[in-house]
Order: structure tokens, then sequence, then C-alpha cells
């Protein structure tokens, strides 16, 4: 049999039922709500199938104190475990664990995360450990210092003062994850994907030291942190599928809390500017006086305005909680930045291509065209009057203004802030006479113990999860029950393909699941235009998977893509193909990768 796959990540069904022509769709220059269709979270059951449907679930587990569950020579460092909501010193640890019911069949793991609400300082002697409560398979990674050494729980130390090892296989993603997304001595929600702490290669990559599913598959994990890190409260989450031949029971947990402190990152996401001219970003936007004393409050701007007209790009990777959209809500979200006002032109803010501008900015003969990056801009004068009011707490004097605060749940309103959030980062530009902004140095070099400091984004909100059960099936294709092959006698009625969806899309990779009623081969064909006059793929992308690649993806299918293009549409259609020849092809779908 013969496996194709395209680059994909799904979302809505598209209805063909436009003008016949050509059409090719791209995400610059066209607004398109981001979660419109979206197709990723299925509760409801589609009965014509025989085996049932795909339905994406997602188990919750509280952190409790690990405590006496381990004996004192189990731990890792020197100090004392203090336990969750404390603050442990220089040397000690906390240790939790989480104990949870693991379906025992009819369930796919697809993703595990750590939500941990921590306040870390600056140093870089931070490290973690995962390991079976009952088990010795314990994958140690970060940058440790005072070790006690007597622990047997550690399987395999990936910590840069651990065992002698190659330079590369030394992971120290927990540390360098934090350092470039959160403000030290804050409390944040940091959100650990827990395949990038149990891999051994630099910055979480690679193969897993211990599979994802073999480490949490048991109920019952241990997580240890130090050596002076805070952690308030805990969640593991296990995102994954089951196929359910009914409707599933489910219920909404407790509200959760997040809060962080986001820091900057230089440049956009995509690569893509908001504006046509000079476009920089805090590092490279000002020659500021005194650069390297980031606490001088006196420190000017060198660039005398020139007439020049130029943007100040940066952006954030603030995720928001992994649940569905209307499962969140976004109490505070407020951009912080030192800025200098020059007394000539006007100012704008772009916020993941929806722009805000002074009146006269598009007017003003010193602005320079916006690209197409920019997909709408705000008229409506209470919105823009609200910009001018933060404007005018910026003095126009060529100095520099530390601090200034936008709201932007105020200027933008809470739910269109969290639609923009969604895209997966928030990039912004400040262009015009506002496009000067600070930071330290380059966030390229931030690394523990060396702040780049500039623009921050605090956000702060709730959301809760939606838990159903997963059906107890020793009979589900996920359980390993499969029809067999090749099947006892010829056929020509092709597969019956259903449930097709996508998974855990992100700026550049996705996965595209689905059914069918027998053994098929699995093919994802996909791209970014579609010829409605054919109803066609226009130039589609094809990659072959090996035969039999996957144990059971001859019923469901799950094809990963890579590759992706950032914030772009594409349209696709999955096609199986059965022992005899028989083939069936999926309606044309529509998905857009995350910025």
């Amino acid at each position: 049999m013969r496996h194709r796959v395209h680059k994909a990540e799904l979302a809505a069904t598209l209805v063909l039922a436009l003008a016949p022509a050509a059409l090719w769709i791209s995400g610059c220059g066209k607004a398109i709500p981001f979660d419109a269709g979206d197709a990723t979270k299925r509760d409801a059951v589609d009965t014509s199938s025989t085996i049932g449907a795909i339905t994406q679930v997602t188990m919750v587990a509280t952190a409790q104190d690990l405590g006496a569950t381990w004996a004192s020579s189990d731990y890792l460092f020197t100090g004392t475990d203090w336990g969750l909501g404390n603050n442990p010193v220089l040397d000690d640890e906390v240790g939790m664990r989480f104990v949870y019911t693991y379906p025992p069949n009819n369930f796919k793991l697809t993703r595990a995360q750590l939500l941990l609400d921590l306040s870390r300082d600056t140093s870089d002697t931070e490290a973690i450990m995962l390991c079976e409560t009952a088990g010795n398979n314990g994958v140690f990674t970060g940058k440790t210092a005072n070790l006690q050494g007597t622990s047997t729980r550690v399987q395999f130390d990936y910590t840069s003062n651990g065992p002698t090892l190659p330079a590369g296989d030394r992971n120290a993603f927990f540390n360098q994850w934090q350092v470039d997304h959160y403000k030290a001595f804050t409390r944040n929600t940091s959100d650990f994907n827990v395949l990038n702490l149990l891999s051994k290669l630099v910055g979480g990559t690679g193969a897993p030291l211990v599979p994802v599913v073999n480490m949490v598959d048991s109920g019952d994990l241990t997580v240890i942190i130090g050596d002076d890190t805070t952690v308030f409260q805990g969640y593991l989450l296990l995102t994954g599928y089951t196929i359910a031949k009914e409707s599933l029971s489910c219920s909404n947990s407790a509200s959760r809390t997040f809060e962080n402190v986001y820091l900057h990152h230089d440049g956009t996401s995509t690569g893509s500017s908001f504006f046509t001219g000079t476009v920089k970003d805090p590092n490279t936007s000002c020659a500021w006086s005194n650069a390297g004393n980031y606490a001088d409050g006196a420190a000017t701007c060198a660039n005398a305005y020139s007439g020049t007209f130029q943007s100040d790009e940066f952006y954030f990777d603030a995720p928001l909680p992994n649940v569905g959209a209307t499962n969140i809500t976004i109490a505070t979200g407020v951009l912080t930045i030192d800025a200098y006002r020059q007394a000539t032109g006007k100012s704008a803010i772009i916020i993941n291509g929806v722009g805000v501008g002074e009146t006269g900015f598009l007017t003003d003969p010193d602005t320079m065209p916006p690209t197409a990056a920019v997909e709408s801009w705000i008229s409506d004068p209470t919105t823009v009057g609200k910009w001018e009011t933060f404007l005018a707490g910026i003095p126009a004097d060529g100095a520099r203004h530390d601090g200034k605060a936008l709201d932007l749940v105020d200027l933008l309103g809470a739910a269109q802030l969290k639609s923009l959030l969604a895209q997966g980062k928030l990039n912004i530009s400040l262009a015009g006479a506002l496009a000067k902004t600070r930071s330290q140095r380059a966030t390229s070099a931030r690394v523990p113990g060396t702040q780049a400091g500039g623009p921050e984004l605090t956000l702060q909100g709730t959301y809760f999860n939606k838990i159903c059960s997963v059906p107890d099936d020793p009979t589900s294709p996920l359980s390993g029950t499969l029809p067999d092959y090749p099947p006892a006698s010829s056929d020509s009625t092709p597969p019956v393909i259903s449930s097709v969806q996508t998974l855990d899309v992100a700026d550049t990779t996705g996965k595209v699941l689905w059914l069918t009623d027998e053994w098929a081969d699995s093919s994802v064909e996909y791209s970014t235009g579609v010829d409605l006059n054919t109803n066609t793929l226009i130039a589609p992308t094809t990659v072959t998977l090996p035969a039999g690649a996957q144990e059971e993806n001859d019923i469901v299918h799950e094809v990963a893509l890579s590759g992706l293009s950032k914030y772009t549409i594409y349209f696709f259609k999955v096609h199986s193909t059965d022992y005899w020849g028989n083939t069936s092809d999926s309606a044309i779908q529509i998905f857009r990768t995350k910025r």
C-alpha cells in the first residue's frame, strides 16, 4: 500500500459555493477570524460511521506535595523539600506528585504538558526531574549544583553538571525556556511540553530518553525542581484522542488562574514586517546614551528625528492555555515599554495585523505605506481616542520615559485581544513618532544571568478544562484490535472516510486525523490555493510514507505534517485506498497555521 502525506493542519469544512473561479488565499492583507469554523475539538459523534468518531480529550491532574512518599535519600539536592507555595533558599528543592487514572485502552496520548506557576531568580542553576513515582526511570535536565548524590531514581542525567556527555547532549530547555519567556522574580504560569523535558539534546530536541507515554501511563508522576525556584501550583495536562461510538460524558473543571509577565523577542515571529521603510527592534531602534547602564533613568535617544519614517517591531511568545477559546477569560493585558516620542510625526500601533493610529497617521506625509501584513485598521473615535490618551502620557521631548503601560484590554477589548493571542504569538509594531523603544541588548543574547530588558506583556486571567471520560472499549482500533489483513475476499466498495480533523496545529507543523471502516492507506493533499472550477487543489504538495509506517494507521489515520509556512491558510483533503484499489476522497477542508 502507498501512504501519501501533505503539509497540513485543519480547522473547518470549506463550503464551495462561491462563483466559479480559481481562488488563491493567503493570510496576508485579509483579515480572517483565526478560530472560524474550528473543528479541532469535536464532541458530537458521527453516527454514520460503524467504528465511531475520533474525539479529542484532555485529562488534568493537580500537583500535591511529594513529601515522605520518597525517602530523603531519593531526593536530589542537599537542601530541604519546601513543598508547594513556599520559598526555597539556595540548594533546596520542591517535590510534587501527580496522581490520576490513565485510560486502560481506547486512548492515544498526543501531548503532555506541565503548567507550573513558578517564580525564579536570574541564576543559571535550575533543574527538573520527571520520574514515575514508583520507578527509577528519572530524566534529569537543566543545570545543577550541590547535589547530595544518593538518589537511585535518576536513570538519565542530562544536566550540564551531570556525567561526562558530548556538548550537544545537555538539555538546558528548562532553564532557557524560562529565561526566554518570563520575567525573573515574578510569578509566571510556565507551560512546559513534557517531550522537551525528556529529550537529551540542547533546547529539548531529539528523541526522548524515555517515551512520554511510558513516563505518564502509570498514573503517578513525580516532578522535582531545584535549587531555589518557588512553585505555587502545578497541573499535568494529558491531551489525546479516543474513538467514541456515542457522545461522551463531559464536565467542566474548576476555574484555574494564569498570570505571566512575558519578555519580548526582537523582530516578528513570521519574518514579515508591518511597514515599509526603516524597520528596527528595541535593541537597534535608538542609540541610547549610557546604553550599557540599563538602570540609568536619564539616558536619552541619540538618534534625533531626521524626517525618516521608522517602525519598531517585536513579539511575545505568549501561549494561551490549551483549551477552547470560550473557556478562557482575559482579565489583564498590559504592554509596558520604555519609550522615546519625537515631536514631529504621527504614531500607530499594529498588533498581529490590527492597527490603531492617531488621527491623521495614514495621511501624514512622513508615514510610509503599511505592508499587506496589516489586515485592518480600527478607526472608531473611541479606540483612536484611547490610543491618543496613551500617547499624551509620553512627552515628545526627546527623553526616555520608562514604564509606560498600555492597557490592551481597554484598547481592543478582551475578546479581540484573546483572538489575537490565539494566533500563537503576539507581534507588535510601533510606528512613526513612537518608533523608538529600549532594551538592554539583543534578545538573542539573553541567557541565564544576563537579561535583555525591554518591552513586557502582562497577562492574567482564568480558564477551565472540559474533561470527558474515555470510553472503555477493548475492541477499539486504538486498543490494538484490528481486522484481518489482507482481507479474506475481494470487493469493489471504497473505504468510508469519517471524522476528518486536525490536531496540534502550530506555526509550521500539525497533524491530520481520520477514520476508515477498513484497512486503507493514508494520503493528505494540501495547498494554499483551490480551483473552484474543478474542485481541485492548486499545485498540491505530496510526501510519501512507507507502507505500514504506523501500526494502527490502516484504520485510524494520523499523518504528521511539517515545513508549513507560518500564518498561512491551507486547503486540504484526505484520500484512502483499500487493499483492492478502491479509493475514497474527503471534501476539501481548510485550516490556518499560527504565527
